[in-house]
């Protein structure tokens, strides 16, 4: 007896369907159209920010109807555009085609040829492509490594588009101006930071780390801002937004067109969210609580926030974020839909031919999700060749969420690696350029903190950085001076000095002292100097005083005490 297994009856259920494709490749500006029966196998995930699949064809060469394997067989950019309708008993008007426009990332051809014949001609090509939509293409071949000073996230994006992605950005927080923007996403080398290694204590796995492509910067600022990327398919145009796309419209199914219907709930989160703000002098905790949390599990978050505004913004975007999935339907059409549906489109069934106590009943849902895999019954290079379509076996199934979740949906990514390591100058406007050595310390108005200025030659850019006591004892106040060479370590939205990178003018010692020096003052005629170094193996300190000509020096050595004020020659 058969045990009856209704996961199993769900995978194995697929219908045949009449299908025509419309198949064109562009290569190099030349078209190439393919006829739709040719098509064997076509493969395709839709979701609400973009798309995958994959399309197999035969193509006969014999009296030159193979226009496509010269320019397929080089290494230049491959743009398709695929189309599928359903042929027969179609409603009035009928439905639009179903279209992506993508980019190919991976071909591979298959030459079938007469090998009883002494030439061994090829008599038939079968061609494979694998696509996606373009901004997962290109900008996951992306990695810029760029400064941008008082500028917004939004001019950011706008310049990272290429000309095959078109992209509206309407998301709030994409117009902030932020003092600084770091694309830290360029494949890195070895980065040379002296013996303390500050590159493997900031981060000791740094260097098995994957680099991260702008395609994954972008998904992650969305979900760090409560964002939402979407893809247009009428329009094949992408969309940043704080909302998903409304509703414009929503498609009702009869029962014959659907094989099941079933609902699922993605896994709840059980945490409370406790974010901490750890400072010295205003400590922070703040509890973020759901209802289907179980008490006692939590989930911190650690930042650093000294200004109360940007934590309490963390807060709220942590607080958005605390939602459940809730509710979704998983969907196996038994045919091809006969009305034009994507992602992000509604989805209800007729409640009076459903009924009304199903789970889905009375229920507004939203397409995210639609995976289809298409094969040719007739899969022979000879059969259906040239023709307009054929018959396919067909899956169809779409994956929906209730139209009034807030849950936001993402591909994956790998996060932005940070720090970014460069070099630079501090710059200070106080003194005489080229000559003085001064340090210039100015007050944020809007912060209240104050800032180093620092120049970086790599982009030719000045920018702010927190005054910090950094590596000194809090006795010791050293500053750092004009023309100082440091390594920034940049995060996205800010810097910090990690380390100095030269000796000031005039303070090293000769080895054969063995000594220590402190050089306080502007240049060499206005300076003060306290050094400690051995002469004939005994220890001499002297703090010497200058000021043009007029020194003042204090020596001890064994035996004596120097006291001396004299004008130098």
């Amino acid at each position: 007896m058969n045990k009856f297994d209704p996961l199993k009856q769900l995978k194995e259920q697929s219908s045949v369907d009449s299908l025509a494709f419309e198949l064109t490749l562009k290569i190099n500006g030349a078209s190439h159209k393919i006829p739709g029966a040719n098509v064997k196998q076509c493969q395709l995930s839709l979701v609400s920010y973009g798309f995958s699949g994959s399309v197999g064809f035969w193509l006969p060469v014999e009296q030159n109807k193979d226009q496509l394997i010269d320019n397929f067989a080089t290494e230049d950019l491959i743009e398709i555009d695929l189309s599928i309708t359903p042929v027969f008993n179609l409603p009035e008007p009928p439905p639009e085609p179903l279209v992506v426009k993508g980019l190919v990332t991976d071909k591979s051809v298959i030459e079938l040829n007469y090998l009883t014949l002494s030439e061994r001609p090829i008599l038939y090509r079968y061609y494979r492509v694998t696509f996606a939509d373009p901004a997962a293409v290109l900008w996951r071949q992306h990695f810029p490594c760029e400064l941008y000073v008082d500028q917004t996230m939004a001019s950011v994006i706008k310049a990272q588009i290429p000309e095959l992605i078109k992209l509206d950005l309407e998301l709030t927080s994409l117009n902030e101006a932020k003092p600084i923007i770091c694309l830290g996403l360029g494949k890195r080398g070895d980065v040379n930071v002296g013996s303390n290694n500050i590159q493997k204590k900031i981060d000791k796995n740094i260097t098995a780390a994957r680099s991260t492509s702008f395609y994954d910067f972008l998904i992650e600022y969305l979900q760090n801002n409560n964002g939402v990327l979407s893809y247009d398919y009428a329009q094949q145009k992408y969309l940043l937004s704080d909302d998903k796309p409304e509703l414009t419209e929503t498609k009702i199914f009869l029962p014959h067109e659907i094989f099941s219907l079933s609902s699922f709930w993605p896994e709840t989160a059980r945490n409370n969210t406790q974010l901490l703000n750890a400072l010295a002098d205003n400590p922070q905790q703040e509890l973020i609580e759901q209802t289907q949390a179980v008490s006692g599990v939590r989930q911190d978050k650690l930042f650093r926030c000294p200004i109360t505004s940007e934590f309490s913004a963390k807060k709220q975007i942590e607080t958005d974020q605390l939602v459940s999935h809730g509710e979704c339907v998983s969907v196996k059409f038994s045919q091809w839909p006969l009305q034009s549906f994507y992602p992000n489109i509604g989805f209800k069934v007729n409640n009076e031919v459903w009924g009304t106590t199903a789970l889905y009943a009375n229920k507004d849902y939203r397409v995210y999700q639609i995976n289809i895999n298409i094969e040719a019954v007739a899969q022979n290079h000879e059969e259906d060749i040239d023709t307009e379509f054929t018959q396919y076996q067909l899956n169809y199934d779409v994956l929906a969420e209730q139209s009034a979740s807030l849950k936001k949906r993402f591909p994956d990514y790998y996060s932005t690696r940070f720090p970014l390591l460069v070099e630079g100058k501090i710059v200070s406007t106080i003194g005489e350029e080229g000559k003085d050595k001064t340090y210039d310390i100015v007050e944020n108005k809007d912060s209240g903190q104050y800032e180093y200025q620092v120049y970086i030659p790599l982009w030719d850019k000045n920018i702010k950085i927190l005054f910090e006591p950094d590596f000194l004892n809090s006795h010791f106040y050293f500053p750092f001076y004009r023309d100082n060479k440091v390594l920034v370590a940049f995060d996205c939205y800010q810097a910090s000095i990690v380390k100095v990178l030269s000796w000031g003018d005039r303070v090293r010692l000769p080895v054969a002292t063995q000594g220590n020096h402190i050089l306080f003052g502007k240049n060499d005629q206005d300076e003060t100097s306290l050094r400690h170094i051995y002469e004939a193996s005994k220890p001499v300190l002297d703090i010497k005083r200058k000021k043009e000509k007029d020194t003042e020096l204090v020596r001890l050595e064994e035996g004596s005490i120097i006291l001396q004020t004299c004008e130098e020659k």
